[in-house]
C-alpha cells in the first residue's frame, strides 16, 4: 500500500508539472503580442500574470484546493483573457455557495476553461461565451462552438485532469462531452 501511494504521488507530481510549462508558454506568447503592439494593457497584464503565478507557487505542493480559491484564480485568469481577447470572449461563472469549501484538484477549472479557449476562435462579431457552473456535484463548462480548424488535440489537458482526479479521489470520475445544438458541454 505504501509503494502504491508513493507511485501515485510521483504520478501526481508529474501530471502537475505538465500544467505549468503549458500555462507559462501561453501567457508569454500573449505578453509578447502586447509588447509588440505597445499596448496600454501590457502593465495590467503583467500584474495579473504575476498574481496567477503567485497562486501557482503558493499552492505548488497542494494536491487539492477549495473551490473558492480555484474560482478566485479563474476570475484573475479570465481578466487576462479579457485583456487578450477584448469583447470577443465572455465569461459566466456560477457556483452554488455550499460547494465553495469543497476541494478539487488544483488548476482543474483552469484546464477546463483553457480547453474551450484552445479549441475555439473568438471575434467581436461572434464572441466565444464560456459558462462555468458548479452545481449538483458537477462542474459544467459550456461554450458556443466556433472551432479552430488548425488545432490538433491530443487531449493532454483533459487526460491530465482525469488522471489527477483518479489519483486523488475514491469517487467515480466521469467526463461527459456533449454537443447540443451549437454548444459544446
Amino acid at each position: 500500500e505504501k509503494l502504491q501511494r508513493q507511485n501515485a504521488d510521483i504520478q501526481l507530481s508529474s501530471l502537475k508539472q505538465q500544467i505549468s510549462p503549458h500555462f507559462l508558454f501561453n501567457n508569454l506568447n500573449t505578453l509578447q503580442t502586447l509588447v509588440k503592439e505597445n499596448s496600454e494593457h501590457t502593465l495590467s497584464y503583467i500584474q495579473h500574470m504575476a498574481s496567477l503565478y503567485r497562486y501557482v507557487l503558493d499552492h505548488q505542493h497542494d494536491e487539492l484546493v477549495t473551490v473558492r480559491l480555484e474560482l478566485d484564480f479563474i476570475k484573475s485568469y479570465t481578466k487576462l483573457l479579457e485583456e487578450r481577447f477584448g469583447n470577443s470572449v465572455v465569461f459566466l461563472l456560477e457556483c452554488e455557495d455550499h460547494y465553495l469549501n469543497s476541494h478539487i484538484p488544483i488548476l482543474a477549472l483552469y484546464t477546463l476553461i483553457e480547453n474551450a479557449i484552445k479549441h475555439n476562435k473568438a471575434s467581436n462579431e461572434n464572441p466565444l461565451t464560456i459558462a462555468l457552473n458548479i452545481r449538483d456535484s458537477a462542474i459544467v463548462v459550456k461554450n458556443n462552438i466556433a472551432v479552430k480548424k488548425d488545432v490538433i488535440s491530443n487531449k493532454v489537458g483533459l487526460n491530465n485532469l482525469q488522471e489527477r482526479y483518479e489519483l486523488l479521489s475514491d469517487n467515480q470520475y466521469k467526463l461527459v462531452i456533449q454537443q447540443v445544438n451549437n454548444e459544446f458541454i
